[in-house]
């Protein structure tokens, strides 16, 4: 929606590259653009066409689950809106009607004459949507063409497609109807999908008893494809626990899986939560086939229950495969175009898979999100805004600023005259409230001129038809009952605005997170209180004030905390687009862990990091950014644009910037007492063990020679009592580190819960190790291995799941992978001076986990790396120069637009008390002298964050938050005490 909304972007759909030339800052790129008979600029997405077309073909979107004419819309948040024709399907493409096709034309035409004997000859078989459309936007006479761009950079995102599961006979896709991918259950559980929001056998359209998941279907060594598909574990989670909410008929779930892979930020809190309320069974096996029985129309999978250790049967009605990722079709063509390589799999080859998150083969050209293998949307975002801060380096003296052409304002006086619009939002609310019957009631209300419903409020058509329902009814107040304001209501803000609309006459119901999320299980009364928050929105609209945005000077320079990979990266993508940036590293030298003695060789392909860090300082060196070695930053204060900080060490100064990137980093655990660890000298950490790698000292760590070593994975990680989370790094660490100690000899032994080896390349080297007689044993939840010995460790004795017996096994070397935690004290300092929220792990918290993972809630407070969270090399190298493009973003303007939702004082009534000053977080109230002892406060706009804290303090009551009045709020309880409040016009 942004995407197809930005002035400065040009979509190009239903077209192909077929052609790329020149020199980076110079490509000559040629694209065909392919006729869709449906002229964009004038189709207004009516439909009109869709009902009268006698035509159908299999709908692509829906994976070929229902079908569409043969002119349709691609889906429906689709950008263009335009409607496209499928020459495949329509019968005015003669060269492709079979026989029956033509006889049915002749015998139509036929009839016609017979009507009309007149009737003239007709060029066109079938002319309905030509007749039917007043725009005229048809044209049968459409033909390809070719246009040229010229471009300084080429950013690839052609993403991934399914693994055809047909090609694993055994599971029975394709010949069996009740077995489906999970790309097919999503279609279902989608309230605009085929079945609206329930999951159905598509043998009868019956709701399954039993659903069964299948996992790593064409992944990890099945078809072909040794890699991990990195999203399906917790996609399979997601869709069970959907379903247990919208389909109370599902008896049974079961997930059927090799590892558990909930390796992202929160996915492993969300995976306990599953078990916590039975969402599924987990059941541990790959299963060997799928058979039918004809009798009562159910599936059976024969599967070796590996922690049960017995073979069984699971039934099931319904069997979701959850297939892997394979490469976009044509991606190796598209490489070959581009001068780029693939990798073994197929996907763009990254020019080194153990550093560069985002850089290709050829210079100037760039690859995110799954189209270098598969990825979770979190990655996919940050990857994107990666390549954005690369391609920009070839950009540079081409920047073009937006100019925002302002509509002529709206005029909204005189008695409220309010709209609301409902939204289904797909299964989130349609699946749980009756969307029409909202509507309905909220017309009812007082002071609602209309209310519509709307299958995506968001959506571009979504937005015209908002903007087109203003204009009819002439609304001064907007309602619109949907998702998170969070995230949507500066789309809304920003349509309103459009056409003139002040955007502050806009209020947002949350009926998604607030009303259908949380009360899935009762939707009777989520039905009533939806109703309750809607009548409170609209009550609340009826007072809204227009309001307008203020801005304040910005200082286009940028400070990046922390010297470590992430912050490296940062700095050097800012200061080559040529703005100020300022490097501060409390050490003395830059490279954080990646610095020897801490790190000899980066997985997969064992490169020697200290080759890596050299040239990523030595391009820091080149691109003119300031690095101040031994210097802290004690202090900051300010807002996004005028920030001030205070340095200390190398130099005492205060550095006013625009943004702040933290890449403070993060600690490992210390085991401390855990397996003996401050007893024994020879059970030592992943990091000790790299060390002693990295400066080819003793691995004996004080003894002789190892012959055997064992491996302790999720050592405060994964912690009930601590870290709940996975810290991403460790197991594909262990494995390299593994490999290593196999290669010198030692036996080696590797205890752990589940092996999430989700990176480029790790599942192979995974597969490498126990290729090589690396040991893996699997440990039981809720248990630890424990560590056997005198005054050295000597074995480690554990229960093995898998072989379903205790095991001791030798060990002269125990190395306990540590996993992260949030660096302190630097973490408390800077969530304190910076007022940015931690999560409950500690880390600092995004403004959103997937659309916004390097943003905080503070304006112009970027993140990059672990700071936010775990995450290997690649990953903290790519979110540092997404951090480094959202940083861009603000610098790239001298005024910065101020929010005018803030607190303002009336001086008249001010006491000049203080308690304002006293207990605003941000800084912004203080209070000015304007005589002898008679102060007032003052509140700074740009500060302050309207959370209205010091307006509900105020003795007073001399301060009002703007855009949540007294007179707002207390209309919003009244309405749900159903007792209305007069507006004031």
């Amino acid at each position: 929606m942004d995407a197809g909304r930005h002035p400065l972007i040009e979509v190009i759909s239903n077209a192909e590259v077929i052609g790329c030339e020149g020199e980076p800052g110079d490509f000559k790129v040629t694209v065909r653009k392919h006729p869709r008979f449906v002229n964009e600029d004038t189709c207004v997405a009516c439909g009109l066409c869709v009902d009268h077309c006698p035509q159908v073909g299999g709908n692509e979107f829906d994976m070929g689950l229902k079908a569409r004419k043969a002119i349709y819309r691609p889906f429906p948040q689709s950008v263009p809106a335009a409607y496209v024709i499928d020459p495949e399907a329509c019968l005015n493409f003669t060269p492709h009607l079979n026989q029956r096709q033509r006889k049915r034309l002749e015998k139509m035409e036929a009839v016609k004459r017979k009507k009309d004997p007149n009737y003239p000859p007709n060029l066109l078989p079938c002319g309905h949507c030509m007749e039917v459309c007043e725009v005229d936007a048809i044209d049968f006479d459409m033909t390809a063409t070719e246009i040229e761009l010229d471009v300084g950079s080429v950013l690839v995102a052609v993403g991934f497609q399914e693994f055809d599961a047909r090609k694993l006979g055994a599971y029975g896709y394709g010949r069996l109807p009740n077995v489906v991918t999970s790309l097919e259950l999503e279609r279902m559980l989608n309230a605009s999908g085929v079945t609206r929001g329930h999951v159905v056998r598509p043998s009868d359209l019956e709701t399954p008893r039993r659903i069964a998941f299948i996992q790593c279907v064409g992944a990890r060594g099945e078809g072909g494809r040794p890699y991990c598909s990195r999203f399906c574990c917790m996609n399979a989670v997601k869709d069970s626990m959907l379903i247990r909410q919208h389909d109370p008929e599902v008896e049974e779930i079961s997930i059927l899986y090799t590892d558990l892979r909930a390796f992202g930020k929160g996915f492993d809190d969300f995976l306990t939560r599953s078990k916590e309320q039975e969402s599924a069974v987990y059941l541990r096996g790959r299963p060997a086939k799928v058979t039918h029985n004809p009798e009562d129309d159910s599936l059976e999978i024969f599967v070796e229950d590996t922690l049960g250790h017995e073979q069984t049967r699971v039934p099931a009605d319904l069997v979701v495969l959850s297939v892997a990722a394979a490469p976009n079709e044509g991606a190796i063509k598209l490489a070959e175009i581009l001068g780029i390589e693939t990798d073994r799999n197929g996907f763009i080859a990254r020019s080194d898979p153990a550093i560069s998150a985002v850089e290709t083969s050829r210079e100037g050209v760039f690859v995110c999100g799954s189209a270098v293998g598969p990825q979770v949307i979190p990655d996919c975002v940050a990857q994107a805004s990666a390549t954005a801060a690369r391609a920009q380096l070839y950009l540079t003296g081409h920047r073009v600023e937006e100019e925002k052409q302002r509509a002529e304002p709206m005029d909204v006086s005189g008695p409220p005259r309010v709209g609301v619009m409902v939204c289904h939002c797909g299964v989130n609310i349609a699946g749980v409230l009756d969307v029409e019957a909202l509507a309905a009631y909220a017309e009812k209300l007082p002071g609602v001129e209309v209310a519509r419903t709307d299958l995506f409020a968001c959506s571009s058509t979504g937005q015209d038809e908002l903007m087109e329902t203003i204009k009819e009814h002439r609304l001064n107040r907007v309602v619109v009952a949907a998702c998170t304001p969070r995230t949507h209501e500066p789309v809304f803000r920003e349509t309103l605005d459009r056409i003139g609309f002040n955007p502050y006459l806009l209020e947002m119901v949350n009926i998604r997170d607030q009303c259908s999320w949380v009360h899935a299980g009762s939707p009777g009364s989520a039905q009533e209180k939806a109703k309750a928050l809607i009548r409170m929105g609209v009550a609340r609209a009826r007072h809204l004030e227009p309001l307008e945005e203020g801005s304040s000077a910005m200082t286009r320079a940028a400070l990046v905390i922390g010297g470590g990979i992430g912050g490296i990266q940062a700095a050097t993508d800012l200061a080559v687009q040529g703005f100020p940036v300022t490097l501060v590293e409390k050490s003395d030298r830059l490279g954080g862990r990646l610095a020897e003695p801490n790190l000899k060789l980066l997985y997969p392909n064992m490169r020697a990091a200290s080759e890596v860090l050299a040239a990523k300082i030595e391009r820091l060196e080149a691109s003119g950014a300031r690095v101040l070695l031994e210097s802290e930053v004690s202090g900051i204060t300010g807002f996004v644009g005028s920030f001030e900080a205070t340095l200390k060490g190398a130099v005492d100064e205060v550095l006013p910037v625009g943004a702040v990137i933290l890449a403070t980093g993060a600690d490992l655990y210390q085991p401390g007492s855990e397996y003996r660890y401050d007893a024994l000298d020879n059970v030592v950490t992943s990091e000790e063990l790299e060390k002693a790698f990295c400066t080819e000292g003793d691995i004996g760590f004080g003894g002789a020679a190892p012959k055997s070593a064992a491996f302790i994975l999720c050592v405060g990680s994964r912690d009930p009592e601590g870290f709940t989370g996975c810290s991403r790094y460790c197991c594909p660490t262990a494995i390299k580190q593994a490999i290593e100690l196999n290669a010198r000899g030692i036996d080696t032994t590797v205890f752990y819960r589940d092996i999430r080896t989700i990176s480029t390349g790790a599942e192979e080297m995974y597969r490498e190790a126990r290729g090589k007689g690396v040991l893996f044993v699997r440990i039981p939840p809720g248990t630890a291995p424990e560590v056997v010995g005198g005054k050295r460790a000597e074995a480690v004795r554990s229960f093995d799941e898998l072989l379903n017996r205790q095991l001791e096994v030798p060990a002269d070397l125990v190395v306990l992978s540590v996993g992260m935690r949030p660096r302190q004290p630097e973490t408390a300092h800077f969530h304190e001076m910076l007022k940015a929220s931690l999560g409950l792990d500690g880390f600092f918290l995004e403004r959103h986990p997937e659309l916004a993972p390097v943003e905080t809630a503070v304006e112009g407070v970027l993140l990059a790396g672990t700071v936010q969270g775990p995450k290997d090399i690649v990953d903290t190298v790519a979110q540092a120069s997404a951090a480094a493009a959202k940083a861009a973003v603000f610098l790239a303007y001298d005024q910065v637009r101020l929010d005018p939702a803030v607190a303002v004082v009336d001086p008249d009534a001010c006491r000049g008390c203080g308690q304002c000053v006293d207990i605003c977080e941000f800084q912004a109230p203080s209070l000015h002298e304007l005589g002898p002892e008679v102060y007032v406060a003052e509140i700074n706009a740009s500060l302050c964050k309207g959370c209205g804290t010091c307006a509900s303090w105020c003795p007073s009551g001399a301060i009002a938050a703007r855009h949540f009045t007294d007179r707002q709020v207390l209309a919003q309880i009244d309405a749900f005490f159903d007792e209305p409040r007069e507006a004031v016009p």
